[in-house]
Formats: structure tokens, sequence, C-alpha cells
């Protein structure tokens, strides 16, 4: 199966490069997008999932390659990073619903709700969804650049991935309120460019998201003690 589909992405991608149609899309995004480089990101985004829900990983990400990836290039992303976040985006249309392939053979495997198990699926793999940003914005991260920038690139996406779990799951060093989640989800979105002025605002945030949750965690230690001290 996963040979004749990339049989077919082949004739697919020859279609493409004969009537010149990767070029029009190409030129389609850049137009609806203004020339900016975010809303190019989210519409590839929407496209690689799109065309991975519907064929495997390789042929989605060949056509990708004749359609998205030069739209990136064009507005000066680095060829590594626009490969990498075509291809990462059609490896995680496996488990976003509604057509989670993956999600799916877990379900019948584990003999629970295929719609359940697909939302369940990604909201744990919440986190991956912010990494392709990270390589457009951090090259560093593909190791391109000097230690200094990649050990910063590194280190901030470590942040930013653990802060987008800590927001899906709701829960840090204690079960979170709804604000200590957008708290988490902005500092996360803060730490994924790696720059001076998007480090600095998205550290602070994570230090009130640490001062918060600790006094959360105070005043239940607090609670519990009394609750233990009326019964005794």
């Amino acid at each position: 199966i996963v040979i004749l589909a990339t049989a077919a992405a082949g004739m697919i991608v020859g279609v493409i490069e004969v009537t010149a149609l990767g070029q029009r899309l190409g030129a389609a995004l850049l137009f609806l997008a203004g020339g900016n480089l975010l809303p190019v990101l989210v519409l590839g985004m929407v496209l690689g999932i799109v065309l991975g829900m519907g064929m495997p990983t390789t042929p989605a990400y060949i056509i990708q390659a004749s359609t998205v990836i030069p739209a990136l290039v064009q507005l000066g992303l680095d060829v590594p990073a626009a490969h990498m976040f075509a291809f990462y985006f059609a490896c995680l249309s496996l488990i976003t619903p509604p057509v989670a392939l993956t999600s799916y053979t877990a379900a019948a495997i584990a003999k629970s709700s295929v719609w359940d198990t697909g939302w369940i699926a990604f909201r744990i793999g919440l986190p991956a969804y912010i990494v392709p940003f990270m390589f457009a914005y951090g090259p560093a991260l593909l190791f391109k650049g000097s230690l200094f920038e990649i050990t910063v690139a590194s280190v901030t996406a470590i942040i930013g991935v653990i802060l987008i779990a800590v927001a899906g799951e709701g829960y840090l060093m204690c079960p979170l309120t709804w604000y200590e989640r957008l708290i988490a989800f902005a500092a996360a979105l803060l730490l994924v460019a790696p720059s001076v002025k998007t480090i600095i605002p998205g550290l602070i945030l994570v230090a009130i998201l640490v001062i918060l949750n600790k006094r959360s965690i105070n005043k239940i230690s607090k609670e519990k003690y009394v609750d233990t001290a009326e019964v005794n």
C-alpha cells in the first residue's frame, strides 16, 4: 500500500511540475498570507495534516515538497527547516483527529472508543505541534549556528515543550487553574523563537507560574492540615 501511495504521489508531483501548479499554489499561499511567514506556516501546517490524513507520511511529504516548501523558502526560511517543518506535520497527521490512523489502530488493540482515543492522543501529543515552529524560528535546533545559539535554542525548546504539556494536562506541581494554564501556554509560545525579546518575557511568565503553583501547593497543604486537626 505504501509503495502504491508513494508511486501515486510521484505521479501527482509530476502533474504539479508539468502544470506549474506548485508555483501557483505557492504564489497563492504567499498572497493569502500577505508575504508574512507565520500565516504561511499555519497554512502549511493545515495542508500537511490534511494530506497526511489521506495517505502515508512519505507521499504527503513529497507533495508538500512541490507546494508548501518552495513558498517557505521564498520567504527566507532555511531549506532544512522548511523540509523538517513539512515532514513533521506529515507525521503528526497520524494522531490528528478526525482521521488519526494510528490512534484508531491503538483503539482497536485496546478495545476503547475510537473518538476518545484519538482526542487523548492529540492532547498527549500537543507539545509536538509546536516543535516545527521552533524549527522555523530557531534554526539552531537543526545545529545551524554557534554553540551558544544551539544551547539557548535547545534549552528554550525543552522548556517550551514542557510548558505546552503542562498547559494541556493542567498539572505542574499540583493541579492548575484555568489562568495558570493560559500563562503556561503563553510562556511556551514566547519561547518558540529564541530571541531576547521573547525569551525574557517567557521566563518571567514561567517564574510567575511557578510562584502561583507553589502558593496553590501551600494552600492545599494548609487545608489538609486543618482537616486532619479537626478529625483529631
